[in-house]
């Protein structure tokens, strides 16, 4: 997950340097060995002044989901396709709430997500995956957390 070090409600909201810091960050990250190889979701609500857009928390945030890069079309025919960018810098325009995702192609795809349920990016994950532990409150997976801080903290 990268966190925005300035308060703002989505990743489109920030100013064009954290925007283009974004970026950079991102990049490095697909690039990471941990990455290489298996491809990752970039997966943001993009929480708007008076919708969270099923965002849990009004703060940018944005996912990395390992070995899901190519599954960009999670939302095809059930949320309005806003855009399709190759620099985010160009979809800046648009209104939140959205959900933005960004796979292997680099392509960031956003849909309009106005009145979404909570956690609906989790939920879509997992009813790909057949899972029904989409909801983090319910199910925690501390085994999980733990596993991944194995892994980061041994690079």
């Amino acid at each position: 997950m990268i966190v925005s070090r300035e308060h703002q409600p989505n990743l489109l909201a920030l100013g064009l340097d954290a925007l283009t810091e974004y970026e950079h960050v991102a990049d490095q990250l697909r690039h990471h060995k941990l990455y290489m190889g298996s491809g990752a979701l970039e997966a943001e609500h993009g929480a708007g002044e008076f919708d969270p857009g099923g965002t849990c928390i009004t703060h940018v945030h944005v996912n990395f989901v390992p070995q899901l890069g190519r599954e960009t079309d999670l939302f095809d025919s059930k949320l309005r396709l806003m855009g399709t960018y190759s620099r985010l810098s160009e979809a800046r325009v648009l209104q939140a709430p959205y959900i933005l995702l960004r796979g292997d192609d680099g392509r960031a795809r956003v849909f309009e997500a106005k009145g979404v349920p909570s956690q609906l990016i989790r939920r879509a994950i997992c009813a790909r995956l057949g899972r029904d532990d989409w909801d983090w409150a319910a199910s925690p997976r501390p085994d999980v957390v733990d596993e991944t801080l194995t892994l980061w903290n041994a690079q």
